[in-house]
């Protein structure tokens, strides 16, 4: 089976960018931003003063934590022991305090049972079901084409014209926090969407989006977008951007137990030959070894497109309105979202519990939420075990770089309106051409 995954080469220098931006140029420089108690005395001890002290006494009135309540960050909904309830946390949690710090509690949760013979499946309830079971649209589209855009500025010529691609934060200014981190990166890890490109090409990276009840590609209403990972189906990688290729879906782009797609848009609509769709959570599963699986929930996801149809006379060609000067083509589609905070260590976390790496702690995480400083923290090296893993193995790089990355990767975006960054925002070109949908090899064994 291929695989996406960036390599490790690359992995490593993303993370070691962390500690270059963090540090100085000569060497390693440790900054106290800590405040210590003026112990200066107020008397006159008939000396002569240096400088003359006219700083005012500290307010000693202690400031409690817990006002207002800054408990606004629950964990995601998940699903009971036996698959047949929800069970979500509170959206304000209980706040107490730690010795000046808010300490966070959200184990008052609610169990609602899946009713009408529905199971519980990614936090949801949801019609069980067989993925083989599931009839492909005729109207599918290929992603022939992935790159990470740059991050928008205020105003020309400041502003890159590959700049993508909505805005969250509601300044008139698209946000893409990712692009700005790679392009500041570059100098370390080179072209990364070259990279990313090269997984397309050589079949490791295969999406395909499905337009459900596009009757029209001028102008439709009430469409539904599903995604896919897949496979090329003849192993002739020459075809697959031909617009007439097929490509097998892997089951593991349904939840699990059903026939529901992880990745699905509702509403999306067409008007004068332009799509849009969102927002809506994008789940993207990135196999980086085999059996070690990086699983990211994109969330707030938006699509623009120009579409067409492809050269099967079905699937949608995508594209985009937004013009690259070097090539005199369109950059592509645009897709943006939001990472939170959760969600990406979460996804690290899951990697982490599959690879080589084993945290002896009492979480047994490598990065972990401390509700009494109200910051995520990595595990403590002594805790991390990475003594059966390979040389470059892209889990112990996590680990080595952890410190790095949660001090580098900082939150542009408010996802739920409690005045604290909790985000990364994203912005994606892609471009796609019709295609053809099978099931998954292993319906057929």
């Amino acid at each position: 089976m291929r695989r996406f995954g960036l390599t490790s080469g690359v992995l490593a220098a993303v993370f070691a960018f962390g500690l270059v931006a963090c540090g100085d140029d000569g060497g390693t420089t440790t900054t106290d931003t800590s405040e210590t108690a003026d112990t200066t005395g107020g008397g006159d001890t008939g000396t002569t003063d240096v400088a003359t002290d006219t700083s005012t006494p500290a307010d000693t009135t202690a400031t409690d934590p817990c006002d207002p309540n800054p408990c606004s960050n629950p964990p995601v909904a998940v699903c009971n022991g036996d698959n047949t309830a929800v069970v979500t946390a509170p959206a304000v949690g209980a706040c107490t305090d730690n010795a000046g710090a808010a300490a966070c509690d959200y184990s008052a949760t609610t169990e609602v049972a899946c009713t009408d013979g529905k199971i519980c499946s990614n936090g949801a309830c949801a019609d069980p079901g067989d993925p083989c079971d599931y009839v492909f649209d005729s109207k599918v589209s290929y992603v022939t084409h992935l790159a990470l855009a740059s991050q928008a500025k205020a105003t020309a010529p400041a502003k890159p014209v590959d700049d993508c691609c909505f805005d969250y934060t509601g300044d008139g200014v698209v946000d893409n926090k990712l692009g700005n981190i790679l392009a500041l990166a570059s100098s370390l890890i080179g072209d990364l969407n070259a990279t990313i490109q090269g997984q397309v090409d050589s079949g490791s990276l295969v999406l395909l989006l499905e337009t459900v009840g596009v009757t029209d590609p001028a102008n439709a209403t009430g469409i539904t977008i599903n995604g896919f990972l897949g496979e090329d189906a003849d192993d002739d990688l020459t075809n697959n951007a031909s617009g007439t290729a097929s490509f097998t879906v892997n089951n593991s782009s349904f939840k699990p137990g059903t026939k529901d797609a992880l990745i699905s848009f509702t509403g999306a609509q067409i008007a004068s030959g332009k799509l849009t769709a969102g927002p809506s959570l994008f789940s993207l599963s990135i196999p980086i070894l085999e059996g070690a699986v990086l699983s990211l929930d994109i969330t707030q996801t938006k699509v623009e497109s120009v579409v067409s149809t492809g050269p099967n006379g079905e699937g949608l060609a995508m594209t985009g309105d937004v013009m690259n000067p070097d090539t005199s083509e369109p950059y592509g589609a645009k897709l943006g979202g939001v990472i939170t905070e959760t969600d990406l260590y979460n996804g690290i976390n899951s990697f982490i519990d599959v690879s080589c790496v084993s945290i002896n702690d009492d979480d047994g995480k490598l990065v972990t939420f401390n509700s009494g400083t109200g910051k995520w923290a990595c595990a403590k090296t002594a805790d991390v075990d990475d003594s059966t893993c390979e040389d470059g193995d892209p889990a112990t790089q996590l680990t080595a770089y952890c410190g790095a990355l949660l001090a580098f990767i900082v939150p542009d975006v408010d996802t739920n309106d409690d005045g604290k960054k909790d985000a990364i925002s994203i912005g994606i070109w892609l471009k796609a051409t019709s295609a053809t949908a099978l099931a998954d090899p292993t319906c057929s064994e």
